[in-house]
């Protein structure tokens, strides 16, 4: 089994990785990778990566108290059925919290108070773990019914809480999956849920047809083997050319990247030549993604082959249950799609740096721009922010905070002027290179 040294590069420098008594490591830029949820952490800055996810559950803890306080208020003056329901929703939330925090301090996501920019919402992805595991239902089943055997190598994107990646190791024992993803809590309930111990954890139905926090146990499911966490960013791949023999895309192409397109050349550089992509999940995009880059299913056909993925068969669609609870009175039906595509043989295409491709990636504080006259105030603001280590999105935050533009895009707005910026100083990214 190759190990995870042997299928990724340095984040950092691109060279080739090594592993030893310390972890995995870059000989050549000096880089150190820390574990984080049983994950090899392949960032760039992994004390960054930590010290954002921390900073992230701090403000859960605090959410978390300020929610306390309003429902303590709520229930002076309640009847009783109602206080004993809000009381009852009230040790369901510091229950859940506490868990939720033993779980990331344990992952080794230490509880950070500095001001500074968040590396997501710890709860992002909290009903998705739930479905997984803990839900009597037969969303995962459905799924997994949709989806060809897998082979070889295989490298799960966007894997969340794991279950498809898990149900399909145990259904066709391919020699090894890489379970790849940004998110450490997800990481944290799967590992409990393939080696244990059990773990309890909390629902809150947004619509509840009964109660208001159901108890849930994730029990235990047994363990995936050869199995490998990675926690990196999945738009801009650290990864050997080649390496995998399959790519799994499970509800990602329509939600992550900006451009599904900038996608594309990610997954032919992972694959090896007749190597196959499996794609799972609707086309249901964010508002905020450009009206050009809503690719139909005919247009991402296309698209695939003009970056050397081949689909043999069409696509298949089917109407489908998404993140229906047994406890909500409420749910959710897509047009699910699935497809194979298979890689042709061409040269494999040379991935964009992250920060090109999504506003969470450090920029790099290029020379050109100490000479660069910017044409207005905000693109001044833009760029005197740039120092190498945030991103559009932190660049954003202190703009909303310090001059008042609008929160609502600013990150989006700001990656845009950033991707100008690259544009005019020559240090845009080339079009469909290969390396």
């Amino acid at each position: 089994m190759a190990s995870v040294a042997e299928l990724f590069v340095c984040p950092g420098c691109g060279e080739a990785l090594g592993a030893g008594a310390g972890g995995v490591h870059c000989a050549a830029c000096g880089r150190r990778f820390v574990e984080v949820a049983g994950a090899t952490c392949l960032f760039a800055e992994p004390a960054r990566f930590v010290q954002g996810w921390g900073r992230a559950l701090a403000q859960l803890v605090r959410q978390a108290e300020q929610n306390q306080a309003a429902i303590r208020e709520q229930r002076r003056g309640a009847m009783g059925s109602v206080e004993r329901r809000l009381a009852r929703l009230q040790e369901g939330l510091r229950a859940n919290v506490a868990t939720i925090r033993e779980l990331l301090l344990a992952a080794g996501i230490p509880l950070e108070e500095s001001v500074g920019p968040r590396a997501g919402d710890v709860m992002e992805v909290y009903v998705q773990s739930l479905r997984d595991w803990a839900w009597d239902t037969e969303e995962n089943a459905l799924a997994l019914e949709r989806m060809p055997k897998v082979e070889g190598r295989v490298l799960v994107l966007g894997a969340g809480a794991c279950r498809l990646a898990w149900d399909l190791h145990r259904r066709d024992a391919p020699d090894h999956t890489v379970v790849l993803d940004v998110h450490p809590l997800p990481f944290a309930i799967a590992q409990r849920a393939m080696a244990g111990p059990p773990l309890t954890l909390w629902e809150f139905p947004p619509t509840p047809s009964a109660e208001m926090c159901v108890e849930r146990e994730v029990t235990i499911h047994g363990a995936a083997a050869p199995w490998s966490f990675v926690l990196a960013d999945g738009l801009s791949l650290p990864v050997q050319p080649g390496a995998f023999d399959t790519v799994v895309t499970p509800w990602f192409i329509d939600q992550v990247p900006t451009n599904v397109a900038e996608l594309l050349p990610v997954i032919q550089r992972a694959l090896r030549p007749g190597g196959r992509w499996l794609n799972l999940g609707p086309l249901v995009y964010r508002q905020t993604i450009d009206i050009a880059c809503r690719y139909t299913i005919d247009e991402l056909v296309e698209l695939a082959a003009q970056h050397g993925l081949t689909m043999a068969a069409p696509p298949t669609r089917r109407t489908e249950r998404y993140l229906c609870s047994p406890a909500s009175g409420q749910g959710r039906l897509e047009e699910v799609f699935a497809f194979a595509a298979e890689r042709d043989a061409a040269p494999a295409m040379a991935v964009p740096p992250a920060w090109w491709l999504h506003p969470q990636a450090p920029i790099p504080r290029w020379p050109e721009l100490a000479t660069f006259r910017a044409p207005n105030p905000l693109v001044a603001a833009v760029v005197e922010r740039i120092d190498g280590h945030t991103s559009a999105s932190d660049i954003a935050a202190s703009l909303v905070q310090q001059l008042g533009i609008p929160a609502e895009g600013a990150s989006q707005g700001v990656h845009a002027t950033v991707r100008e910026l690259a544009r005019q100083v020559g240090r845009a990214p080339t079009p469909a290179a290969t390396s």
